[in-house]
């Protein structure tokens, strides 16, 4: 949306540019623009990113945004065919999300990834 280009990157939010074209990635963050839009990251500032990180003993984290509406899939070895479901539906908070998956316990290669749902 043009008040979200605007915010990011100046202007009336109208202008399309290397920087603010919705498959950009201004930051290099290896999210472009739109992934940064849905995910309610900052496209200027590549910590900012949607990332979700393993603890430990199957603890896994995310940032969120408030508004946005997450999944966190897994599965049991990195190269394993397709995703399974672990939570849905997690509505962001503007803070860390914890989530706990107690299977992680007898799984050593277990993978997890974090989508923000559009």
């Amino acid at each position: 949306p043009d008040a979200w280009r605007a915010r990011y990157f100046g202007g009336g939010g109208t202008t399309t540019n290397t920087q603010s074209c919705a498959t950009c990635d201004p930051d290099h963050d290896g999210m472009n623009n739109f992934q940064e839009f849905v995910a309610g990251t900052n496209p200027t500032n590549a910590a900012s990113a949607l990332v979700a990180s393993e603890l430990s003993g199957g603890v896994t984290q995310f940032n969120s945004a408030s508004g946005v509406v997450y999944r966190l899939e897994y599965r049991n070895t990195f190269s394993a065919p397709g995703w399974s479901i672990l939570e849905d539906q997690l509505n962001g908070t503007g803070t860390n999300i914890v989530v706990t998956d107690p299977a992680s316990a007898t799984i050593t290669n277990r993978c997890y990834r974090i989508k923000a749902l559009w």
